[in-house]
């Protein structure tokens, strides 16, 4: 049970570090992607694509470790400074839509160069670069020591089970066995054969000594009352944890009865970033564009509430990714919003799953 609470420890260990990297992780690999797809061999690169990229972003790319790799801004930046702004659109921003996937592994993030028209330019990349990203992960896991981390939680965690169900075991072999053995052991004492002839009725009626019988007898009779107070204890700690049980229901219910009575939780929205995901949330409304309410623990909703006349100056960059719209904006004096969009919380930011519906009017 100790080894494979150690294993499952040491994979979850493994697992949580491939998640907390994920985004580093994505951004090294858009990295070595570009890097082979702007080094393939392809007449339809000019000479002067070329010169600019051998001169100026392979020096850069090169240099980019795992952890330690540019991000897409910066990737994106350079691209277009350097002629290769058709990329960016094309392979650097596909890549970084896969930083919101569920399932993170590795052979996921492998599967990103899939793209159509860029998996055979990199086709031959594919499997080194997933042979050095376990190798990294593997290393890294082995220069730990062995009681780290979530494995010494996890053995622990081993060590206590097996600790628990002894003790029950024990207690359910005593509970059945020691009246028995008690009384067993009393009878059957060779102390008392040899010193009250206890042994059989016949030699209990010839040993000179019948006071100390009698007394012997007393003594039994005291071990008896000792057994019944014994399994008396036992049954009230069996009746004292149904108690406890009990009490851990009755304030669960009343925590749940103390959050349901709380004031509703409310958010407020501004900048929404590529694929619909905000990348802060305020208190306040101020500046502002849009209420986030019916929090829950991943999900939420959301509506229009900022300046209308802002709002619509800059149409494009609050609503295109945030709402389905209809009405003209010309001349609007209100922004009706006729079905709240909803959210969800991913890698610690809140995505726009569906887009609320406005009007306006």
């Amino acid at each position: 049970m100790m080894v494979l609470c150690y294993t499952f420890g040491m994979a979850q260990n493994n697992n949580d570090k491939l998640k907390e990297d994920w985004g580093k992780l994505v951004d090294y690999v858009n990295c070595q992607y570009v890097m082979a797809y702007c080094g393939s061999e392809d007449s339809s690169f000019s000479e002067e694509d070329t010169k600019s990229y051998n001169d100026k972003i392979k020096p850069v790319l090169e240099n980019c470790k795992i952890g330690n790799s540019i991000d897409f801004d910066s990737l994106s930046c350079l691209l277009k400074k350097n002629g290769w702004k058709s990329t960016v659109n094309n392979l650097v921003r596909k890549i970084e839509e896969r930083k919101n996937i569920e399932e993170k592994t590795i052979e996921k993030l492998i599967e990103i160069g899939n793209l159509d028209g860029f998996s055979k330019k990199l086709e031959n990349r594919k499997d080194e670069l997933k042979k050095e990203i376990t190798e990294h992960y593997q290393s890294e896991d082995s220069g730990n020591t062995y009681f780290s981390g979530n494995r010494l939680l996890w053995i622990v965690i081993g060590i206590e089970g097996l600790l628990v169900f002894a003790l029950i075991g024990f207690c359910a072999h005593l509970r059945s066995h020691l009246p028995e053995l008690i009384k067993k052991t009393a009878f059957e004492s060779k102390r008392l054969e040899d010193k009250f002839g206890l042994k059989s009725e016949e030699n209990k009626f010839q040993s000179p000594n019948c006071q100390k019988v009698n007394d012997d007898k007393e003594s039994i009779e005291e071990l008896k009352r000792e057994v019944g107070k014994l399994e008396e204890r036992i049954r009230k700690l069996e009746e004292c944890k149904v108690a406890e049980h009990h009490n851990d229901a009755s304030d669960f219910t009343k925590k749940n009865e103390q959050e349901h009575n709380q004031e509703p939780v409310v958010k407020y929205l501004k900048d929404v970033g590529p694929n619909g995901i905000f990348n802060q949330i305020f208190d306040a409304p101020q500046n502002c564009y849009f209420k986030m309410f019916d929090i829950k623990d991943d999900s939420a909703k959301f509506e229009f509430v900022g300046d209308v006349e802002k709002a619509i100056a800059n149409k494009d960059a609050v609503f295109d990714n945030t709402c389905e719209t209809s009405g003209t904006s010309r001349n609007a004096k209100n922004i009706k919003t006729e079905e709240a969009g909803e959210l969800k919380l991913q890698n610690g930011k809140w995505q726009v799953t569906k887009k609320a519906k406005i009007k306006f009017e």
